[in-house]
């Protein structure tokens, strides 16, 4: 019988490299025992993928992440580290691996998740905050931990930052984390904890995305949402930016820049709170976005409540394409889809509402001007348009 050839031990170290770089290096490290071929590939992988969840006993995940930095091949430099560690007791241990792997050159992504004790914690190293070479970078630290931001930071090829579960300790350490990346283009603030702050500042000459997600769930131990609200003010100044996308609580006082670039606004602003004035909080927000091509606003954005569970889009300009939909036959240009006259109620609730007047006199459009108004029904997935001229 004719001998098999091992086709893809022929292959070049980069490409194998390449295939083990989409393993768990838990599993990367057990192809050594294939052959002499495989014995050391593993050593030089430039990515690595450490997960708590992959191993039964917890001090063996440990032991196992310090064997892998301890024997690696440090002349190939680590581009990419995805670490997920959920012992808040051996947080320490994390940070001494982020530390080690900030001080080689050459890493270009971090994505930490990480469970530390709030009663114990641990700052991240100073090293993380001047390693030049990171362009993409995601931060989820449960518990609402305090993020200590060190006075010098120097990320000055980061593109992308995605914070998850922090708190920020003052609006100076919010204010040297920007500064400290003048290059970035996108940034995600994701259920972090902004009690302590008096004004959030958002700014940056290249950026060009920014998402702020907040829940409001009322069994969080560590979310007040009440505090949340009277406590901190939002100021977004970002000339370049792009898309805007706000789920959050209802910040007392908004303050906008110009926004000459947006393209898509996407606002949801939550409150339960009386104190607020909250027509003119959404109308300085809507201000600052006029210029937008794409606004979506949610039922809780608008004033009054139509029936159900509703969010529209409006898309300014020219409209060339809808979906096709049983209400929306193809080649549908104008009138009502659906002689419901809830529907037609709905639509002349959210057409002609202060926001949606507010909204057109700052984009110098009339209403008659808005190539599209498309509506939802979240409670029931249906689809309602009404088309212009």
């Amino acid at each position: 019988m004719e001998e098999e050839i091992d086709k893809i031990s022929g292959l070049p170290d980069p490409v194998l490299h390449h295939i083990l770089s989409f393993l768990p290096t838990k599993y990367s490290v057990r192809t050594s025992i294939l052959s002499s071929r495989w014995r050391h590939l593993w050593a030089s992988v430039p990515i690595l993928r450490f997960d708590q969840k992959d191993f039964i006993v917890k001090p063996h995940f440990m032991d196992f992440v310090e064997g892998i930095l301890f024997f690696r091949d440090w002349s190939l430099p680590v581009q990419k580290v995805r670490l997920r560690c959920y012992d808040g007791a051996e947080f320490f241990r994390t940070t001494t691996w982020i530390r080690v792997l900030s001080r080689r050159p050459g890493l270009q992504e971090l994505d930490l998740g990480a469970h530390p004790n709030p009663l114990d914690l641990h700052a991240l190293p100073a090293e993380l905050f001047r390693l030049k070479s990171l362009v993409k970078l995601k931060l989820n630290l449960h518990c609402h931990c305090s993020l200590v931001v060190p006075s010098v930071i120097h990320l000055n090829n980061l593109k992308s930052l995605h914070l998850k579960w922090v708190q920020f300790d003052d609006d100076q350490s919010v204010a040297r984390l920007l500064s400290g990346c003048p290059q970035l283009e996108e940034l995600t603030i994701e259920e972090c904890n902004r009690v302590p702050l008096h004004n959030l500042v958002i700014s940056g000459h290249f950026l060009k995305r920014f998402t702020m997600i907040e829940t409001t769930n009322e069994d969080d131990d560590y979310y007040d949402y009440e505090d949340e609200v009277h406590g901190c003010a939002l100021t977004i100044d970002a000339p370049n930016l792009v898309t805007l996308n706000c789920c959050i609580g209802i910040p007392p006082a908004v303050v906008v820049g110009s926004l000459s670039c947006i393209e898509s606004a996407d606002i949801n602003l939550k409150s339960h709170d009386r104190d607020v004035n909250y027509d003119h909080v959404m109308c300085e927000l809507l201000k600052g976005v006029c210029e937008t091509k794409v606004l979506r606003l949610s039922n809780s954005s608008m004033e009054g409540d139509p029936k159900g569970v509703w969010a529209i889009e409006v898309y300014v300009g020219e409209c060339e394409v809808l979906e096709e939909s049983e209400h929306h036959p193809k080649g549908y240009t104008k009138g009502y889809i659906g002689a419901d006259e809830d529907q037609r109620q709905t639509y002349e609730t959210i057409h002609h509402s202060k926001l949606a007047e507010e909204f057109v006199k700052r984009s110098r459009l009339g209403l008659d001007e808005l190539a599209c108004i498309k509506m939802w029904d979240l409670s029931h997935t249906r689809q309602y348009y009404h088309v212009t001229d």
